[in-house]
């Protein structure tokens, strides 16, 4: 029994290992990618145009914000001195608290607002890179990976259902598994920041396999690789929040998906009989 367990440890840090290996590989590979001028320049100008774009939002609807910071910094506050005080209203509370309580609450949804910006404005380059900055990545890649151009590579199963599945199944689960977080204390915090940084690999996998790979083997990817893609997603979310590098976290993070793919595709080409 003492030997099945040390066998199954011995199998499970070998895993990891492997997986770390390879998530540094693509890593670095995309990070290579990324440094080149056009590269940079994409990369600053979807940060540039994503946080302008929602700065000139939040002014122009200034008054909505205010109102909001408002209830949020109020509701926050109040809900929190009502758990304090043993049951009184919210209302009670934030009127007993007087300028003190009343300028906390307003920092406190002032603080929300803030987070909101910077999520937006994370969201919309992250849309910008799936959307915009895939093809061109891809194909970019694509020049790493001559035996992947081969049409006759494209064999097997490529149903309709089947990438309907691929591309909607992760969506209902990282929904689930988000609500899920938010109730589970202090632990739900790291499950969802995993959760965020195995999407945030999971959602460009379909782009960085598009015309490359069928259905079938983009699912034989999805279902054989979830370790590293969550290593993967782990190191790609952690270098975006590095000042300076984050700003190429565009183009870095759509060059490592991508080989990670193809890498993932030329390892099952080599398999074949």
């Amino acid at each position: 029994m003492n030997t099945r367990a040390a066998a199954a440890s011995t199998l499970s840090t070998g895993r990891w290992q492997a997986a770390t290996r390879e998530a540094i590989a693509c890593v670095t590979l995309g990070l290579r990618q990324a440094l080149s001028v056009r590269a940079v320049l994409t990369s600053v100008l979807v940060w540039l145009i994503a946080a302008l774009g929602w700065l000139v939002i939040f002014i122009v609807f200034r008054e909505q914000v205010i109102h909001v910071a408002a209830v949020v910094g109020i509701v926050v506050f109040g809900g929190v001195l009502w758990l304090v005080g043993g049951g009184r209203t919210a209302t009670t509370a934030v009127t007993m608290s007087h300028v003190t309580g009343i300028g906390l609450g307003l920092l406190i949804g002032w603080g929300a607002m803030a987070l909101l910006y910077v999520v937006l404005v994370v969201g919309t380059a992250r849309i910008a890179v799936e959307l915009l900055l895939m093809p061109t990545i891809q194909r970019k890649t694509l020049k790493h990976y001559p035996e992947l151009k081969d049409p006759g590579y494209r064999s097997g199963s490529d149903s309709a259902a089947l990438s309907m599945r691929n591309t909607v199944g992760p969506w209902i689960g990282t929904f689930s598994g988000f609500i899920v977080c938010l109730f589970i204390p202090i632990i739900g915090g790291v499950a969802m920041f995993l959760l965020l940084s195995y999407m945030n690999v999971r959602s460009l996998i379909n782009d960085a396999a598009d015309d490359v790979a069928t259905a079938e083997q983009v699912r034989h990817i999805l279902v054989h690789s979830r370790l590293e893609m969550l290593v993967l997603g782990v190191m790609l979310t952690g270098m975006s929040l590095v000042p300076l590098l984050g700003m190429l976290a565009p183009w870095f993070t759509g060059g490592a998906v991508c080989h990670f793919v193809m890498r993932r595709l030329s390892a099952q080409r080599n398999r074949r009989p």
